[in-house]
């Protein structure tokens, strides 16, 4: 199953909650054990669900004690980060306080390996995205992860649109994309990388980053995957 066929399931869905239980048998899929999404980009109406008990320990252990939640740290970026007890280390940023959570949320649960997934980014971590949490060892997880990136980082971007209904639904400039914006769309959405666009297009490369950038901003998305998720489940492109 890739993110592809996660469209024709969502496209049945119209409550999140069934969107959340798809999207955690989507993840399964790819070994991932245990899923976080967090969407602090509401202050008032801050959004936190899970799919492990040891989570919602977590979680609840953050806003008991109101402590930032070290995920918030992932959320200043839109590239996916490691996370988990066996990649605390390699975070310099992180404090000895919010290490100690990580490593003993680890022992706890046993998901010691994983990787945020942003969905929409915050310079002060005030953002939105998952916490894709394995089993699996760092190397067995690194691997993992980059063989399926493209389906695990669009099926994150389709199943957070789902979450918030109200940003697939709101009224926008989808309809006023170009043909030529959805085409862009439509080749990144085939797995096309940005020179291959611009090959089969016979345009420059600046040419097709020009176009993307026009429908990211007509669709109110942070980035790429954003833009192509929002796209697909608007209807300007077909899957």
């Amino acid at each position: 199953m890739d993110y592809l066929d996660l469209i024709d399931q969502l496209d049945a869905l119209d409550d999140p909650a069934s969107v959340w239980k798809a999207g955690v048998r989507y993840f399964r899929r790819f070994g991932i054990d245990g899923v976080y999404f967090l969407d602090l980009s509401s202050i008032e109406r801050p959004k936190a669900l899970w799919s492990h008990p040891s989570i919602e320990r977590h979680s609840h252990s953050v806003g008991l004690t109101r402590r930032p939640d070290p995920l918030q740290q992932c959320f200043k970026t839109l590239r996916p980060c490691p996370t988990g007890a066996d990649f605390a280390k390699d975070h310099s940023e992180l404090s000895e306080g919010e290490r100690a959570l990580i490593e003993a949320f680890g022992e706890e649960s046993g998901l010691k390996t994983g990787s945020s997934i942003t969905v929409k980014r915050h310079p002060l971590g005030r953002g939105c995205g998952f916490n894709i949490l394995s089993s699996l060892g760092r190397e067995g997880f690194l691997k993992t992860f980059e063989r399926h990136r493209t389906d695990l980082v669009m099926g994150a971007q389709l199943i957070a649109s789902g979450l918030k209904p109200e940003e697939v639904r709101q009224p926008d400039d989808a309809s006023r994309l170009t043909s030529r914006e959805c085409d862009c769309l439509a080749f990144v959405a085939s797995g096309l990388r940005i020179a291959e666009i611009a090959q089969r297009l016979g345009v420059s490369v600046v040419t097709i980053e020009f176009h993307l950038r026009n429908a990211r901003q007509k669709l109110g998305a942070q980035t790429r995957d954003h833009a192509v998720a929002l796209a697909l489940m608007r209807g300007a492109i077909n899957p």
